[in-house]
């Protein structure tokens, strides 16, 4: 087919040449009729296709005309002439008249050094004819072609830069070329996609003599003077492009999306545009500044087209990466754009990445978001709409919703129990400053807990998110003084011991609370009393005698309160006053009887009780002229010396007394108790529970239960205790019965013409004096001395006492008489005898005016009389041996004892053995003085060497009619 082509080509032009020579009349034939149009191309003489050597396909369109070939040919092939087949190829001097300024005319280089001839370039027509470039054509961008029947080249995109820079650098090029790529396809963004067109190449065969143009397929350009070409563009004024979606705020032509206020137009030769040249460069009413780019119009509100929430989203200083957080196939720096990213793609395009999750719902709405979750710290967060206005309850939920996480409800809403409500700047300061004000975004939606405190507690949040995370450092979970404690936030609700009262190195169990660190002593930052303030059992309220502004019950705290504002608040209630010194000191204090104490100071009794200022009745059971002891509480017996009493005060009190320092006046009386000492053991087993009485409050219970009645602070008598008693079950086998007596009242005066000895055992001993008859032991006193019936008498004055005050003189018998020589009142006759013979440790002297037989004759009040004593027997000796529980029997030495008996010589032998006779028997002047000369001793109520009993062993109980004179007198 090709050589019949050939063949037909051959004749083809023969015929036309000879009609037209012969006739002048025939057919013209075509361009393609002898080579096609435009000649196939071939790297050699195909006489079957009729192609050749060039580049004819790619210079010419595909329907191309002679108008198309005179570009490099002549004008003349527009006519065909046949006398172009004259065997030499012609190319046009000056490639349509095109000369690029500064480098001379377009043509073919024919040879080499490039030289362009001034005339038509012809050159023969072979099989393999000259091939060479072309210079300075606007088509190849003025630059030296390749050689003219190339076939590697401009065969694919990639082989712009034969011309031109495939990727150039003029203006703002390199920044789209970073944003889109170095490729074809990013050319087309805003020219002309020439890869789609059959022939790519085929925008430069047009190039004609004249400049090109820049061509834009989007937007508008306003500058002046398009031709690209080097040598044309010298002139050009560069402009900006506008009405471009990619160069606006990105609402501008999209569904949904209202552009009202959009930037302004860029210059193509200006400066680097940045995110906010287009997204954050609203200026209208209610736009805000833009930090990174974030859109900075004015919230239309949720729905809207101008919805804009993006300045609750970018927070101050945030870093232009949290635009990532819901643009992560946009950008994961906020300033550069990810390669194929969707940035200019005219989609919203929102997606979150790591560091920020959530779900895209129609209506620009948002779910399962975790910005508003605190990255799942939070659960149950609702979904939120683009635009929608927020609270902190939004995400959080609050106080009254009960959303928040954890033990968030314990410190929010636990007024009960805590007194006030923390808000949430109380520990994130660093993020909020209110309760409803967000002051550093950058550490909001951060997914991580920024605790601070802005009052100075200085809390510390450790652990990742987990049910175990805890807080330490934090003043509100220390003891106050600087030792933290660290709290899991999803502990169990602690109580006061889980701050106060968990000392590191505990010196005692804390009850309620109290701080139980060792006491470091008085003055320092280790002070610690609360020890000696708390006792055992008190219940938790005895908090707020110290610190009624911060509690009332101990267990929960008063709204408003000062508990954790790095204060020591002591502040007394009702039942405790006193007054705030430096240094830790109290004064006034009610609970110290109004004295003064330092905080850590180790104290005594004596320090809140000074015995001189106790009230009442004290003054007769304590000596305040002995050293004060420690600790009065565990004296619970007679601890006397000398002439006052001196008494332990749990003879009264309780050894255990949680109403101790109250106000409350506690008595304890009870027997049956854990050592219970030597008088309260002896007190009526009747007293069988404690009894109490606050200031003006009678005493409640009866008088048996109780051991006391009457009412506190006016008028209080002491029942069934052995301290006022008959001294009964004190030892020995007698008197084994103990007769309790009512006490005088406490808040009474005992003056001195009352009888003391009365008051409990009778006066020397059994007489009726100031309180009546009290029931004394029957070899005391009884009514049946010697045998002799209804006959008041027993160990009063002296021996032979039925006649002592009768009978008449030197008649063997006494009179009581000063003179000689009756014996008794005159001690040089007759020595008295009385309790002191006996009791000689406890009372010395024999004389008491106060018995009622005594005081016949020695009376108080009288004039100075002879008759009166001295002393009397109401001055105990030595109170160590006066109600001490136990029966103290010391003889007095009776050497010098001087008795009044008179026995004759002769039975003066049976007596010889116990007594010394002085005188004779009697004699005118003075009565008989004898000596013992025997010890006596007492032993389980039996009496032995008993001088008075001639020697003789007598039972203290054997009284009326067992004795007899032949008791003593066994010679009778």
């Amino acid at each position: 087919m090709g050589t019949l082509k050939s063949v037909l080509f051959a004749v083809a032009c023969a015929v036309v040449i000879a009609v037209a020579g012969l006739n002048g009349i025939a057919e013209a034939a075509t361009c393609s009729t002898c080579h096609d149009m435009p000649p196939l191309d071939a790297t050699y003489r195909n006489i079957t296709t009729g192609a050749f050597q060039g580049n004819h396909q790619t210079h010419q369109p595909a329907s191309a005309a002679a108008m198309n070939c005179s570009i490099c040919h002549t004008d003349s092939v527009i006519s065909y002439p046949t006398n172009h087949r004259n065997g030499s190829i012609e190319v046009s001097k000056k490639l349509k008249n095109y000369s690029a300024a500064g480098k001379g005319r377009a043509g073919y280089n024919q040879s080499r050094p490039y030289q362009v001839s001034t005339n038509a370039i012809f050159f023969n027509q072979s099989s393999l004819p000259v091939q060479n470039s072309c210079s300075n054509v606007n088509c190849h961008f003025e630059s030296i072609t390749p050689n003219w029947g190339t076939t590697t080249l401009f065969a694919s995109p990639g082989d712009c830069s034969q011309c031109h820079s495939a990727s150039p650098a003029t203006y703002s090029h390199n920044r789209h070329i970073e944003k889109y790529g170095n490729n074809l396809t990013a050319c087309a963004k805003c020219h002309p996609d020439h890869t789609v067109a059959a022939k790519p190449f085929q925008h430069a065969t047009s190039a004609g003599n004249a400049g090109r143009n820049i061509q834009l397929t989007v937007g508008a350009y306003d500058g002046s003077n398009f031709q690209y070409l080097p040598s044309q563009s010298g002139s050009r004024t560069v402009g900006t492009c506008s009405a471009t979606y990619c160069h606006s705020s990105g609402k501008k032509g999209l569904s949904g999306m209202v552009s009202t206020d959009e930037p302004v137009s860029p210059s193509w030769s200006g400066a680097a545009l940045d995110c906010k040249s287009c997204h954050g460069a609203s200026s209208t009413a209610g736009s805000f500044a833009s930090q990174y780019g974030e859109p900075n119009y004015a919230n239309a509100g949720a729905e809207a087209a101008g919805a804009n929430s993006h300045l609750k989203h970018v927070p101050t200083g945030a870093g232009a990466a949290v635009c990532a957080k819901c643009h992560q196939k946009t950008t994961t720096t906020g300033t550069t754009l990810i390669a194929g990213n969707q940035h200019t793609d005219k989609f919203n395009n929102y997606t979150s990445n790591t560091g920020a999750t959530f779900g895209k719902l129609a209506n620009k709405t948002c779910s399962n978001i975790s910005c508003h979750s605190g990255g799942g710290i939070v659960v149950g967060v609702s979904n939120a709409q683009w635009g929608a206005t927020l609270t902190c309850t939004g995400c959080h939920g609050d106080d009254t919703v009960g959303t928040l996480s954890t033990n968030h409800a314990g410190h929010v809403n636990n007024t009960a129990v805590l007194g006030t409500n923390y808000g949430c700047v109380d520990c994130h300061s660093s993020t909020v400053s209110n309760n409803t004000t967000v002051s550093t975004p950058a550490s909001h939606l951060n997914s991580f807990v920024n605790l601070s405190s802005n009052s100075g507690r200085l809390p510390r949040y450790s652990g990742a998110f987990s049910a175990a995370y805890s807080c330490s450092a934090s003043y509100c979970h220390s003891d106050g003084k600087g030792a933290y404690k660290t709290i899991a936030w999803n502990a169990a609700a602690i109580d006061c011991k889980g701050c106060h009262g968990s000392a590191a190195a505990p010196a005692f169990t804390s009850q309620y609370g109290e701080p139980n660190s060792a006491n470091a002593g008085a003055g320092v930052a280790g002070a610690n009393s609360h020890q000696k303030h708390v006792p055992t059992g008190a219940g938790a309220a005895v908090c707020a005698k110290c610190h009624q502004k911060t509690t009332t019950t101990g267990t929960t705290l008063i709204a408003g309160n000062q508990h954790t504002d790095k204060f020591n608040n002591y502040t007394s209630n009702t039942g405790a006053t006193f007054g705030k010194l430096a240094n830790k000191t109290c004064s006034n204090i009610s609970c110290h009887s109004g004295g003064s104490a330092q905080w850590g100071a180790t104290l005594n009794c004596e320090s809140c009780h000074p015995r001189s200022t106790l009230s009442g009745a004290h003054q007769y059971h304590i000596d305040n002229s002995t050293a004060a002891p420690a600790v009065y509480l565990n004296l619970t017996s007679n601890t006397s010396v000398g002439s006052k009493h001196n008494y332990g005060c749990s003879v009264c009190h309780p050894l255990s007394n949680s109403s101790h320092a109250n106000g409350t006046i506690v008595i304890d009386f009870r027997p049956a108790i854990t050592n219970p000492g030597s008088l309260r053991a002896k007190n009526s087993s009747g007293i069988n529970q404690q009894s109490s009485a606050i200031n003006g409050v009678a005493y409640s219970g009866t008088v048996a239960t109780t051991g006391i009645s009457g009412t506190a602070g006016s008028s209080v008598v002491c029942n069934n205790v052995y301290c006022h008693s008959n001294g009964g079950n004190s030892g020995g086998s007698v008197l084994t019965t103990t007769t309790y007596y009512a006490s005088p009242n406490w808040y009474g005066t005992i003056t001195g013409t009352q009888d003391k000895c009365s008051m409990c055992h009778g006066n020397s001993p059994n007489s009726s004096g100031s309180w009546g008859t009290r029931v004394g032991s029957p070899a005391h006193y009884n009514t049946s001395w010697l045998g002799y019936t209804n006959v008041s008498s027993g160990h009063s004055l002296g021996f032979h006492d039925k006649n002592i005050y009768k009978g008449g003189n030197l008649n063997g018998l006494v009179n009581k008489s000063s003179g000689s020589p009756s014996a008794h009142g005159n001690p040089a006759l007759a020595t008295t005898f009385n309790c002191n013979a006996c009791h000689y440790m406890t009372v010395t002297t024999a004389a008491n005016d106060k018995n009622n037989v005594c005081v016949k004759c020695h009376y108080s009040g009288g004039s100075a009389s002879v008759k009166n004593p001295a002393n009397d027997m109401q001055l105990i000796a030595n109170t160590a041996f006066h109600v001490n529980g136990t029966l103290n029997i010391t003889f007095k030495n009776m050497t010098g004892y001087v008795i009044p008996a008179q026995v004759r010589d002769s039975s003066y032998l049976n007596y010889s053995s116990s007594w010394r006779r002085q005188d004779g028997y009697k004699t005118t002047n003075s009565a008989e003085h004898w000596n013992p000369k025997t010890t006596p001793s007492y032993s389980g109520g039996t009496c032995s060497n008993i001088a008075c009993h001639n020697s003789q062993s007598v039972k203290w109980g054997d009284t009326g009619g067992t004795t007899s004179c032949q008791s003593c007198h066994t010679d009778l």
